[in-house]
């Protein structure tokens, strides 16, 4: 790492599963923009609090469901820090319930290689918006109108335009308001002019409420999708997925 090279994004790997445990923070550590500052199978909020990494990979299974205790407690532990579940549990019921008690990332563990993993892993720590695993938006997106546990009052959804939904997607991909503005070619102030409309018509009153508004109008892309178009817009970035 040179001296004008950003300081490696800080990991604290939380899994009771030891062989997937060591594997991910090997994984991560072949790569210098990652440090794994501890990879530990319990004790996950007490290191939260100790470390305040930048990213956090738990797997918060409890028997065969989710321990939404255990994800309150890691965002109010270390609040400035990206938590992503990585685990093989997938209750749709819970999905909102998880992203609404801190959650910024739920992927399904055995779904991506290894490459598309990390960097993934990568994209969930840098940006602002909520990536979930594509077997659960297809879950979802395979649903009938009006099953989902989240519900936007008067479908106010419908009336998002298709300048809205590009803005959408560009945050999605992790382009900040600055760099959205000089690829569309409008004023910096307009990007978040459409930015709190896409906010008030989903009913979202942060970056993770959006998530889930979009989660249910199909408008969030999968990962892999995300790092394809992450990989055109940030340097040195290498999709590999």
């Amino acid at each position: 790492m040179t001296a004008s090279s950003p300081p490696p994004c800080s990991v604290l790997i939380a899994d009771a599963d030891d062989l997937l445990r060591l594997g991910l923070s090997a994984l991560l550590t072949e790569q210098p923009d990652f440090a794994v500052e501890a990879a530990a199978p319990g004790r996950a909020t007490w290191l939260a609090r100790r470390l305040q990494p930048q990213l956090i990979v738990v797997d918060p299974r409890r028997r065969d469901s989710l321990d939404l205790a255990l994800i309150h407690e890691l965002a109010a532990a270390a609040p400035y820090s990206r938590l992503c579940l990585h685990t093989a549990v997938f209750d749709p019921a819970l999905v909102p319930d998880a992203l609404l008690a801190g959650a910024h990332a739920y992927l399904l563990k055995g779904r991506l290689t290894g490459a598309c993993l990390r960097q993934t892993l990568a994209l969930v720590a840098q940006t602002a918006v909520v990536i979930l695993d594509q077997a659960i938006i297809d879950f979802f997106r395979g649903q009938p109108p009006g099953t989902l546990a989240v519900r936007i009052p008067g479908d106010q959804a419908q009336r998002v335009t298709e300048r809205e939904r590009t803005v959408l997607a560009l945050l999605a991909a992790g382009l900040t308001e600055k760099d959205i503005g000089a690829r569309l070619g409008i004023r910096r102030t307009t990007v978040g002019s459409y930015a709190r409309n896409l906010h008030t018509k989903l009913g979202a009153d942060n970056a993770v409420q959006l998530g889930i508004r979009a989660l249910e109008h199909g408008l969030i892309l999968p990962p892999e999708s995300l790092a394809r178009t992450a990989s055109t817009n940030a340097d040195g970035w290498t999709n590999k997925c």
